[in-house]
């Protein structure tokens, strides 16, 4: 953690609740592997292919196995988020506005990083097919999810991998909770009970609103399908010699999240 001054206690303070915040909202860095990056750049090497030898007599040497490769190349870049409040409106108020603004800036650093985790999935993970959830003619949908999924997580197992998460948005998450197939495998009241279905057919289930309508997202994370370069968090204080009169903070996140194994990450359109 880093402050553009060391000085400055109070710059450290506002990042370490911040960042508090905001963590706890990273839901899309679920299906990522993070590698810290404290340089901005970095080049990854993942291995996409390896063949082992099966039953070397004794005293033979096995044969030397090539390992494939492919390398994704980091440059980090910061979401920013700005704190200003006026001296007038600290005077005005009974409330701590900082930390009013405080908890919406760690919101908006939450969704950047979401959404961003997103867009890098939806753009470069395999297409798969899937059909609709939900038959809004009457209600009630003739289509089983878990085909989706499965079909998806056979595509993903032929290229070598094993899926283990997926994420869709909550309106998805509707269809999937109130489709009868699903229901009827439901125990009574058990979402009542939980607030949240936590898997899915065994998979590790992410709801985020940043997720494409009713699209959903397939990866294997420990492959890794998708690396979540994770840089710096940076803080500096400003407006003490502003003549508007005003108390400031700017801090940034460095990160860059990226599709470094296609074949492990199944992007499931559900509209046929």
């Amino acid at each position: 953690m880093m402050v553009n001054d060391i000085s400055d206690v109070t710059a450290t303070v506002v990042l370490k609740e911040l960042l508090g915040l905001a963590r706890v909202q990273y839901r899309m860095r679920e299906l990522c592997k993070v590698v810290q990056m404290p340089h901005l750049v970095a080049d990854i090497r993942t291995a996409t292919d390896y063949t082992g030898s099966e039953k070397v007599k004794e005293l033979e040497e096995a044969d030397i196995k090539s390992q494939a490769y492919t390398k994704a190349s980091f440059n980090l870049w910061k979401n920013v988020v700005h704190l200003a409040i006026s001296w007038e409106a600290k005077l005005k108020s009974d409330l701590d506005i900082m930390s009013l603004q405080i908890s919406s800036a760690a919101k908006e650093l939450a969704r950047m990083e979401n959404a961003q985790i997103v867009t890098e999935i939806e753009a470069n993970a395999t297409n798969g097919t899937g059909y609709v959830w939900d038959d809004a003619t009457n209600g009630v949908s003739d289509h089983d999810p878990v085909f989706d999924l499965l079909s998806a997580q056979d595509t993903i197992y032929g290229n070598g991998y094993d899926a283990d998460k997926v994420a869709m948005n909550h309106t998805q998450y509707i269809h999937l909770l109130t489709n009868t197939h699903i229901t009827s495998l439901l125990e009574r009241g058990s979402v009542v009970k939980t607030g949240t279905l936590p898997a899915i057919a065994g998979y590790s289930l992410t709801i985020d609103n940043g997720i494409t309508a009713d699209h959903v997202l397939m990866v294997d994370s420990t492959a890794p399908a998708v690396i979540l370069g994770e840089g710096p968090e940076m803080a500096i204080k400003y407006g003490d010699d502003d003549p508007r009169f005003l108390e400031g903070y700017a801090v940034a996140k460095f990160l860059q999240p990226k599709v470094v194994v296609a074949g492990a990450a199944i992007d499931i359109p559900c509209t046929s």
